[in-house]
């Protein structure tokens, strides 16, 4: 039975820790930019489905950030920063690499009329990069700007640890 107890808790640690928040926001905005793709592969992009993927990228992304600067004592950490910024930029350039770079000259080539998948695959692009260019600014100055002392501090003597706001990236 402990061994229940032992692996509950390693599971309410993974969950609670803002390393995995980041991840979680991250690959729903690439989620939400595959799903643009999807249903823009098939039908014309229009000026208000490509608001909503918009908002559906920048939302996901706002939830990323949240885990980097939500008050706590890990708020704005360097190292929970450096994590959102290589998770999403590398989120980002592998979509870039084989989504973009690979996938439209293949539908160039495998399609008779590449025109409609071309443009899905291109606004969807479109979408993560300035969501996540937009996620990565506001993560860079909201952290600085709360590690500077900005957010409560609790005093050096105090005996009271928060453990779901303790970044640990190697586990």
């Amino acid at each position: 039975m402990w061994m229940v107890w032992d692996l509950l808790d390693d599971i309410r640690r993974v969950w609670s820790s803002r390393a995995t928040w980041v991840w979680v926001g991250d690959i729903a905005q690439w989620l939400c930019a595959v799903g643009a793709a999807w249903y823009w592969w098939s039908r014309a992009v229009t000026f208000e489905s490509f608001a909503v993927a918009m908002l559906a990228c920048a939302l996901c992304q706002a939830g990323a950030v949240a885990a980097v600067v939500w008050p706590g004592r890990a708020a704005g950490q360097p190292e929970l920063v450096d994590h959102h910024r290589g998770v999403t930029v590398a989120i980002v350039c592998l979509t870039l690499i084989f989504g973009l770079c690979l996938g439209l000259p293949i539908a160039d080539k495998v399609l008779d009329e590449p025109d409609q998948p071309m443009a899905a695959l291109f606004m969807a692009g479109n979408a993560l990069v300035l969501t996540t260019f937009f996620g990565l600014c506001a993560a860079t100055a909201l952290s600085s700007r709360s590690s500077n002392g900005s957010s409560e501090q609790l005093p050096e003597d105090s005996s009271w640890t928060d453990t779901a706001d303790t970044v640990s990236l190697d586990d």
